[in-house]
């Protein structure tokens, strides 16, 4: 018996394809799996205090296309726990 929650996990699609098929989207061929890939690889945040996060992923035109399109808050330096529990939990 296959757990509920499992199963609604399976109707979606995972993240990375989703960032796959956003930046398809969003530029054409101009965005290939390279920028995803370096996207994903490259979004670091660090803990500075209870409430307060900094960014240190590097400015890319892919990053501020996506933060555009997506309205979230790729390109803030200073994070806080609900951003970040937006950017982790958005569904393109």
């Amino acid at each position: 018996m296959i757990n509920e929650t499992y199963r609604a996990m399976l109707g979606r699609k995972s993240v990375i394809r989703e960032l796959s098929e956003l930046a398809a989207r969003m530029a054409g061929e101009k965005n290939g799996p390279e920028e995803i890939f370096d996207f994903i690889r490259d979004f670091r945040i660090v803990k500075v205090s209870d409430r307060k996060f900094i960014n240190l992923a590097r400015s890319s035109n892919f990053i501020k296309a996506l933060a555009s399109k997506s309205r979230l808050p790729l390109t803030s330096y200073f994070l806080t726990f609900d951003d970040i529990k937006n950017v982790l939990c958005h569904r393109f």
